[in-house]
């Protein structure tokens, strides 16, 4: 959610603790133990599959995706965390963008994905009723879309 007319917090909470936040999420118990296996294991097989990682943080689900065989389109609103996921996923089939969630995300195609996943990414958007629309822009008839909301972020 925006706080005034400035960026929206998620940008300047998370580039303050980018880094921090990477070296802890992929062992922290509810992301590593809880939340990401069980919304991967919601994707099924994505072999050969179009991926959007909506969200994506700094890539550790955008990483996964790509190394079971998915071709990953990712996007994120801070740059900070951006940055690490492209360190994360060099040499992958994953393209990278800056992008958020509360406007059109227009660099998309229609019908493109077989599969979005958005990761504890939707606690922080205000309207959710355009988001949904755009995710069904562009997922491809019998597309699915797998999120997850309750970010522990909340409980700090």
């Amino acid at each position: 959610m925006a706080k005034g007319d400035s960026d929206p917090v998620a940008v300047s909470a998370y580039a303050s603790f980018a880094e921090r936040y990477d070296a802890l999420a992929p062992i922290k118990p509810h992301n590593a133990l809880y939340e990401r296996p069980a919304s991967l294991e919601l994707l099924g097989d994505v072999t050969g599959l179009n991926i959007l990682d909506a969200g994506c943080g700094s890539g550790i689900c955008s990483e996964k995706l790509a190394g079971s065989g998915a071709r990953v389109s990712a996007f994120d609103i801070t740059p900070e965390m951006l940055a690490l996921a492209r360190q994360r996923c060099a040499g992958l089939d994953v393209d990278i963008r800056l992008g958020n969630l509360e406007r059109a995300l227009d660099w998309l195609a229609d019908g493109s994905f077989d599969r979005i996943l958005c990761s504890l990414a939707l606690d922080y958007v205000e309207k959710l009723e355009p988001v949904f629309a755009e995710f069904h822009r562009v997922a491809c008839p019998g597309g699915w879309l797998v999120f997850s909301m309750g970010h522990p972020m909340r409980d700090w």
